[in-house]
């Protein structure tokens, strides 16, 4: 548990699926009570420094997240978007077009994948869970061809090509800029391609929340055991936001 100094001097930012409420797959059945996380979050955005989504949900899948939650001040969509109750900016360029060409045509020998492109980045997952062969086949074939200025970033049911200037450590050092200097990031993440802002949070000093069983590549990041929070499952996790802010 933080203490109340710490939390007053805290600044939060959330994963979306995985880590505030289930996965994707099941996101749209609401099998969680979205009313009871926005109370929680606009409690802890009461009580602390700030309260941030930094997703790779694409723009439109986010305005869906708001029929639910409202709209939570300054989204970080990959580092590639900045969202507030006022503006949106774009931070990154859009994905060469004979690049989503280029992976189109290699993704017809990978049936078991799709392809999710979004504004400033793209996505490859597996249509299967637990991700079959396909996943590796493709990881393999194509993580080390990028365009110049852009990478992989492998996750345990997808993966991302990103900007190096737009992942999600960006949202971190582009909100903290803005703060005190003893502000205390606390980054939120179930999966491996939350791994840049986790990272970026434990370099300045800050906490890592882990949820759920795909968090073994932290063990791969230099950090102190006192900055590693770990939930096994998203309402474990909720019920320590609300105690936290009771």
């Amino acid at each position: 548990m933080l203490s109340q100094d710490s939390l007053l001097k805290s600044c939060w930012f959330f994963d979306y699926d995985g880590s505030l409420c289930p996965h994707l797959e099941v996101w749209e059945e609401h099998n969680y009570d979205s009313g009871l996380i926005l109370q929680t979050l606009l409690k802890l955005q009461k009580k602390s420094r700030g309260v941030y989504w930094n997703t790779g949900r694409r723009l439109e899948s986010l305005l869906r997240v708001n029929a639910d939650y409202g709209l939570i001040p300054g989204y970080f969509v990959h580092g590639s978007y900045s969202w507030d109750t006022k503006n949106l900016e774009q931070l990154g360029e859009p994905l060469p077009p004979e690049w989503e060409e280029k992976l189109r045509t290699a993704l017809k020998d990978f049936p078991g994948l799709r392809l999710e492109i979004k504004p400033t980045a793209l996505r490859v997952a597996s249509t299967k869970i637990p991700p079959g062969q396909d996943l590796r086949s493709f990881r393999h074939k194509m993580e080390s061809i990028a365009p110049p200025g852009w990478k992989w970033h492998i996750g345990h049911r997808g993966m991302e090509l990103l900007q190096d200037t737009c992942t999600k450590a960006t949202g971190l050092q582009r909100t903290l800029a803005l703060m005190p200097k003893d502000t205390l990031p606390l980054a939120v993440g179930d999966d491996p391609l939350d791994g840049p802002a986790l990272r970026e949070a434990l370099v300045r000093g800050g906490i890592a929340v882990l949820i759920g069983e795909n968090c073994g590549f932290m063990s791969e990041i230099p950090h102190k055991s006192s900055q590693i929070l770990y939930f096994e499952d998203p309402s474990k996790f909720h019920e320590y936001l609300e105690e936290l802010c009771s």
